[in-house]
């Protein structure tokens, strides 16, 4: 669960739209609202963000648990991604940072 004080900066933000992204000028697109900078934020986020269960797999599974929030800003800015709730929050935490409305939406399945 994402804790309400767990927020990345808006220069956190601008940092890792510029260094892990490659995005520039990231700030035109924003202030404009424009879709196109939107559109192409997801495409970099998904081809610079592996999915990674490596690590998790070799945690003995009694001591497994959901990542804190800066070991998921760590493995986010290192380019090391994650499982599907590292890769899902870190995207809604930089949407936030960026100014866009969002919400989180809880994942449900059964285990058959």
């Amino acid at each position: 669960m994402v804790l309400k004080t767990d927020v990345l900066t808006t220069e956190e933000a601008d940092l890792y739209l510029t260094e892990v992204l490659g995005i520039q000028n990231a700030k035109f697109g924003m202030e404009n609202e424009d879709l196109a900078f939107l559109n192409h934020l997801i495409q970099c986020y998904g081809q610079a963000t592996p999915f990674n269960n490596i690590a998790s797999l070799s945690i003995d599974p009694t001591k497994r648990a959901l990542p804190t929030f800066e070991e998921v800003k760590k493995a986010m800015f290192t380019g090391i991604g994650g499982r599907c709730y590292t890769l899902c929050t870190f995207m809604y935490l930089l949407l936030k940072a960026l100014g866009y409305k969002v919400q989180r939406i809880k994942a449900c399945y059964d285990y058959i």
